[in-house]
């Protein structure tokens, strides 16, 4: 069964089965597809746990996790999430990598990225993210999450709502 949820099947139901027990499939799968899909790349799984942590306690999200560029990629090209969280220095594919072939592909160019960064950035790097919302790690303290969550409500169209 695991095997066929990680393959991307909502649920699995086996026969015989009622007609209660596959209307409450249907219900559950509809809520389901209703909730926003937010996809964390950073090779730190630190960082990665407490933005999830973040996002659980403020909102009803399905968050995944991806620990290098090139496994995100091809978690994006599965999933299509609705927001992207990044961290830009990863070793191999690195979070710049990452966003120059999310804009080359017409399929993903407009899935909105969050940048969630630990370093500095020099002019040319800010420059090559011009448009993108850039946070910084050490600026996540508990009371800035707010700044966060706003943020990635803004991003996902919610205006202010969870």
């Amino acid at each position: 069964i695991e095997r066929i949820t990680d393959a991307g099947a909502f649920a699995v139901v086996q026969r015989p089965l009622t007609p209660d027990q596959l209307a409450e499939v249907v219900k559950q799968a509809e809520i389901e597809s209703q909730t926003q899909r937010i996809l964390i790349i950073d090779d730190q799984a630190d960082s990665a746990r407490l933005l999830k942590e973040v996002l659980d306690e403020n909102g009803h999200y399905r968050v995944y996790e991806s620990h290098s560029g090139g496994e995100g990629m091809s978690m994006i090209a599965r999933m299509r999430p609705d927001l992207i969280i990044l961290d830009l220095r990863m070793p191999e594919m690195d979070g710049f990598a990452v966003l120059d072939e999310l804009q080359s592909n017409p399929e993903t160019a407009n899935i909105p990225v969050m940048v969630v960064t630990a370093d500095t950035l020099n002019a040319d790097e800010e420059g090559n993210l011009a448009g993108i919302e850039i946070l910084y790690k050490a600026d996540l303290g508990q009371e800035n999450y707010s700044q966060f969550i706003n943020g990635i409500r803004s991003h996902l169209g919610l205006n202010g709502e969870a």
